[in-house]
């Protein structure tokens, strides 16, 4: 096996949602910045995003970060974010999993008392902050771009779960937010093929009727995903994230996070710097908050979580390989 056909990459999993951060043995990826370099590998090189999160060597839920060195002083370093879903603007989980693994294996060099680290991300720059336990990296926390959702309440039929009331926001993707107890099922192990299939209908319905859907701001082509979750109490929630392309969410899902907490303010149910934890399926969180409400109702949400790397990766192309390029399958 020659030296040059292995890809370099840092796996790591944030609240139980993977990241593979790609560190060294791509093709040169062209562009003057960030924009020009995503836009370039999806065209040029998209087949690399299938080896890098699809089967045999990913899987479902997988996403890849590409690190992106800077050449502008208003950030310190770039990703292009990407999944079987295509490429985010932003993803919550993959970020703090990207930058923990550069710190913990020392790719990322900087002082600790510079805690602060700006990432440029197809969403623009994004601030983090490092959070130490003495020498050891033990959280991190983001402020993602403005997040908001539409207010009103849409109200759909499906037989198996009768009338029901949906909602919609944007917290860097787009979701249909739906509370479990109007379906009747609850955040739970043993209810996750249930949650599944209620979440891909859904969609199916939404996207068939998108057009009937009253917003001055302009939808999506479609719904990518649909967001369950539990009211536990005022300081507590859990989310369950579900799409055909990526299954579901195994973290509480950083963007889902941020368009909950939209949906939220816009209810009159959480208030300007008040904590609130996002639990998952698995039990794991997120700690987030809303550190800035604009005069439109927009929010600036914070997320805090933590990452841990799971293996140091060398993938291989064999160029006898007939499914080298990897392959997605959904169900």
């Amino acid at each position: 096996m020659r030296k040059s056909k292995f890809i370099h990459c840092i796996d790591s999993h944030t609240a139980g949602e993977p990241t593979r951060l790609v560190i060294d043995g791509l093709p040169v990826i062209k562009g003057n910045n960030l924009k020009q370099k995503t836009k370039y590998f999806s065209n040029k090189l998209d087949n690399y995003r299938s080896i890098l999160t699809g089967e045999p060597r990913g899987h479902a839920p997988m996403h890849a970060a590409i690190y992106i060195p800077s050449n502008s002083k208003k950030s310190d370093f770039g990703l292009i974010l990407m999944s079987a879903l295509g490429y985010a603007d932003m993803c919550g989980h993959a970020l703090i999993g990207s930058i923990t693994s550069l710190i913990n294996s020392k790719k990322l060099s900087f002082k600790k008392s510079k805690n602060l680290i700006k990432i440029e991300t197809g969403a623009g720059i994004i601030t983090v902050t490092t959070n130490w336990n003495k020498k050891n990296i033990e959280s991190i926390s983001f402020v993602n771009q403005k997040s908001f959702s539409i207010k009103e309440d849409f109200i759909i039929n499906i037989p198996e779960y009768g009338k029901f009331t949906v909602n919609f926001a944007y917290g860097g993707l787009w979701y249909i937010i739906v509370n479990s107890k109007e379906i009747g099922i609850k955040i739970e192990k043993k209810n996750l093929n249930k949650l599944i299939i209620a979440g891909k209908k859904i969609r199916m319905k939404i996207n068939s009727t998108i057009d009937k859907i009253k917003s001055k701001i302009q939808l999506p082509e479609k719904f990518p995903q649909t967001l369950f979750f539990d009211e536990i109490n005022s300081k507590y929630g859990r989310n369950f994230v579900t799409s055909d392309e990526l299954g579901f969410d195994r973290s509480p899902c950083g963007t889902g996070c941020c368009a909950r907490l939209a949906l939220m303010y816009s209810q009159g149910k959480i208030k300007e710097k008040q904590n609130y934890i996002q639990k998952s399926i698995i039990d794991t969180s997120f700690n987030t908050r809303i550190v800035k409400v604009s005069k439109n109702g927009n929010i600036l949400p914070e997320i805090t979580g933590s990452a841990y790397i799971t293996g140091i990766n060398k993938i291989y192309l064999d160029p006898n390989d007939t499914i080298k390029n990897g392959f997605f399958l959904y169900t």
